[in-house]
């Protein structure tokens, strides 16, 4: 019987530990190997979010972040989009990566830093 070989790749919605960044194995016990033993996601990482400690808008107030002007084409770029604030698991992500502005004004500059 010929044992197939799995490539480990990294779990992009898992931060990693210093080990399993380096050597594609986790040295600590708590780690997991996903669904089909081919991705690494270590429990032990305390990920820093800078992010974290910048404002937000109180709840029922709109923010802003931006999102691609055609999905299925998105060489075309980005577009600001208003969006009101819940605190639910997608605001928290967009505040979390940065893509979270109080004006559609700050939001526009950000797009506009991106095409450069």
């Amino acid at each position: 019987m010929s044992e197939q070989k799995t490539k480990i790749k990294i779990d992009l919605n898992r931060h990693l530990c210093d080990s399993c960044k380096l050597f594609a194995k986790c040295e600590f016990e708590n780690y997991e190997l996903g669904e089909k033993q081919n991705v690494i996601r270590c429990k032990k990482y305390q990920k820093k979010n800078e992010n974290k400690l910048k404002k937000r808008v109180e709840i029922g107030y709109m923010f802003w972040h931006y999102v691609y002007i055609d999905e299925k084409n998105p060489s075309l770029g980005f577009k600001p989009k208003s969006r009101v604030e819940a605190e639910n698991r997608i605001d928290n992500l967009l505040h979390e990566v940065g893509n979270y502005f109080y004006t559609k004004e700050s939001c526009q500059s950000a797009i506009d830093s991106l095409r450069k």
